[in-house]
């Protein structure tokens, strides 16, 4: 059984930035359950969101929370 590691996410959007955090096996997953959160939020696609968030875009950053202060 993998250990879920907290990451937290910070995504620009057209005028705000985002910053979320969720509980996921890895980074590749976090971004997926970030894009998911996003999509509720704003009552889109997931799709379109993963589109727009795609691995290598300078729109977001994803990282691990080693101290729950971060």
């Amino acid at each position: 059984m993998k250990i879920k590691k907290l990451y937290k996410g910070v995504f620009k959007l057209r005028r705000s930035i985002q910053v979320l955090h969720c509980h996921a096996v890895s980074e590749k997953k976090a971004r997926i359950n970030f894009c998911m959160q996003i999509a509720t939020k704003h009552n889109v696609n997931v799709a379109t969101v993963l589109e727009h968030f795609k691995t290598g875009n300078e729109n977001f950053v994803i990282s691990e929370v080693k101290d729950e202060r971060d």
